[in-house]
């Protein structure tokens, strides 16, 4: 769980993409929107992301894994 947090928290973009999925599930386009992340950074960033076991991808939406969500919820608990 630590390690998560510590890979979410080590990146401000990536600390950035997740407080914007907490909303919810979002397309690539929506979410480059809402953080200000150019799409081609921003899909390569989300590949790393589903790689760690941050983010889910189902036909080209993207959500918080439970894992994600856990240690969110641990990292505002701190």
């Amino acid at each position: 769980m630590s390690d998560l947090i510590g890979y979410i928290t080590g990146n401000p973009k990536r600390e950035k993409i997740v407080e914007t999925l907490v909303s919810g599930s979002m397309k690539l386009q929506e979410i480059s929107k809402i953080t200000r992340i150019p799409e081609v950074i921003l899909r390569r960033i989300l590949s790393e992301m589903k790689n760690q076991g941050v983010v889910n991808e189902e036909n080209g939406t993207f959500s918080l894994t439970e894992d994600a969500l856990k240690a969110l919820a641990k990292l505002r608990g701190l």
